[in-house]
């Protein structure tokens, strides 16, 4: 739908987003639901257009008709007059036409997203993304007898009532996969230079990761005499499974524990760092981190 305008309708053209490298953001308000709701606003504005135009298609076709009687008159005045008004119809016509083609092209970019929608919301309901991933992960189990991430966060986040039950199985299949509390140390103090932007964040998070697991990072923020804090925590680690609290055993934690250890753990670190009660909190995480961060928003402690 990029640039995508009615001929000869001058410099106002509509682009797509810019290109921000790797990083792409979408949606607003409300995701998807919030952009839908745009493009059916849109394609009504488009046809109230075009019906607009119609109407005055027929008023410049009854003036056309009221002109034709003065063809015979001298050629600057009464030929001239029918040939402009004839062709500015003709222009009318075709803007007219280009805004209804238009309109049928958003409203055929909503159906599509509606029906993706209801796909995604089909999958998300039954549970199953992708077939043929699925199998695989679990085929893995079998052959190596180690849950890989997918397989282990298939059997921790299931529909409904089934979650507790699931997870208590795989705590007592693999013990070193239990909750547990953690212990806060203070490893480093000092200053850095921030990026803010969701870019810089993400980047965060890759340098936490580069010094090994189990490392979380609280940053202290003053901006016109107001402290914020940022908690990064990195998503999941595969080293270290029964000491790392963010290896596979920390899906567990995340997905069946409500993050309650990690989630003290962080307040420690957040109190540590010197974060007073009320303070402005941001946590960011993928993956696995970003689960944590979502608990912790949600624990009402916090």
């Amino acid at each position: 739908m990029a640039e995508v305008v009615p001929s000869g309708s001058g410099p106002i053209r509509v682009f797509s987003p810019p290109d921000d490298g790797i990083l792409t953001i979408r949606g607003g308000v409300g995701g998807i639901s919030f952009q839908l709701e745009e493009l059916a606003a849109g394609a009504k504005k488009l046809d109230d257009l075009a019906g607009a135009l119609s109407e005055l298609e027929v008023e410049v076709r009854r003036i056309w008709e009221d002109l034709v009687p003065f063809q015979n008159l001298p050629r600057w005045s009464g030929t001239v007059a029918l040939g402009s008004v004839g062709e500015s119809g003709r222009s009318v016509q075709a803007v007219r036409t280009e805004l209804q083609r238009i309109s049928g092209q958003v409203r055929a970019c909503t159906e599509e997203y509606e029906v993706a929608e209801a796909f995604a919301a089909t999958t998300r309901t039954v549970g199953i993304w992708d077939l043929g991933t699925k199998l695989e992960s679990h085929a893995d189990f079998w052959r190596t007898g180690v849950l890989s991430r997918q397989a282990l966060e298939d059997m921790t986040t299931g529909v409904g009532p089934a979650t507790p039950i699931l997870t208590a199985l795989v705590e007592g299949a693999f013990p070193g996969m239990r909750p547990r509390p953690l212990e806060v140390r203070r490893e480093e103090r000092i200053p850095i230079d921030l990026d803010p932007s969701p870019a810089g964040l993400l980047a965060r998070i890759q340098l936490i990761d580069e010094r090994g697991g189990g490392f979380v990072e609280v940053i202290e923020i003053e901006n016109g005499g107001q402290k914020v804090y940022v908690v990064v925590i990195p998503g999941t680690q595969l080293d270290g499974v029964d000491e790392n609290p963010f290896g596979l055993n920390g899906i567990v934690e995340g997905v069946g524990n409500a993050s309650a250890n990690v989630n003290v753990a962080i307040r420690e670190a957040l109190k540590e760092a010197g974060a007073e009660r009320g303070a402005p909190v941001v946590g960011v995480g993928y993956s696995q981190g970003g689960i944590h961060a979502m608990n912790l928003a949600a624990n009402e402690d916090f």
